[in-house]
């Protein structure tokens, strides 16, 4: 993509990307109401600071990713080096393909609806809930969280405010963050990884590199 076209597609985002532009289907979605009301030993909860966000912010918005190990249930998500790989809520997730939910944004099905920024989200943090239930059926799964800012400081790109990896082998019993990491607790860093990335892209997903402060 040439640099003017790539200037283009982020300006079009943009737009597309401010509260007041969301489509009326899009305000009404929400993510794991289920699991928010009985929480599974799996529930992650944590609050991202947001130290340089003012009121010219835009929405604070969070894109994750998974891979999970086959398994001999209901498939989803795509094949990536042996994975299946998808972006959580989005064309190819439980959500989507099993459960026929409607997907949180029709043009960026990668987005969680905003009913999290307009309850979890202020000017000073974001607050991030999962309880993913699937890492029960797989032996190992694990996630990768960015939580951004959208139009940071009312400007054209968005912020990377953290990512965090987690997850989980033997169906849920072991902590790990990732499978190139030992065993433990989520691994909190302001770099996103190339898998983030290639899942992104294997989903056919337009948010760009670029776009990212």
């Amino acid at each position: 993509m040439s640099g003017s076209a790539t200037a283009a597609r982020m300006r079009e985002f943009a737009d597309e990307t401010r509260p007041e532009n969301a489509p009326q289907d899009w305000i009404e979605t929400a993510v794991d109401i289920g699991s928010e009301l009985r929480r599974s030993v799996l529930a992650q909860e944590w609050t991202v600071s947001r130290p340089e966000c003012d009121g010219s912010c835009g929405a604070g918005e969070f894109i994750q990713v998974l891979r999970v190990t086959p398994n001999a249930g209901h498939p989803f998500g795509q094949v990536m080096d042996g994975w299946w790989a998808l972006v959580d809520a989005g064309r190819f997730s439980p959500w989507f393909l099993h459960d026929g939910r409607a997907l949180p944004h029709q043009r960026m099905p990668y987005f969680y609806g905003p009913r999290r920024w307009r309850t979890d989200c202020s000017i000073g943090s974001l607050t991030f809930f999962d309880d993913p239930l699937s890492a029960f059926s797989h032996d190992e799964a694990y996630f990768e969280t960015a939580a951004i800012c959208i139009r940071h400081r009312g400007g054209r790109r968005d912020r990377l405010l953290r990512a965090v990896r987690w997850g989980w082998c033997d169906r849920g019993r072991i902590r790990r963050p990732s499978a190139d990491e030992p065993d433990g607790d989520r691994i909190d860093t302001d770099i996103l990884s190339d898998v983030f990335w290639r899942v992104l892209e294997l989903e056919g997903s337009p948010y760009l590199k670029a776009r990212l402060e």
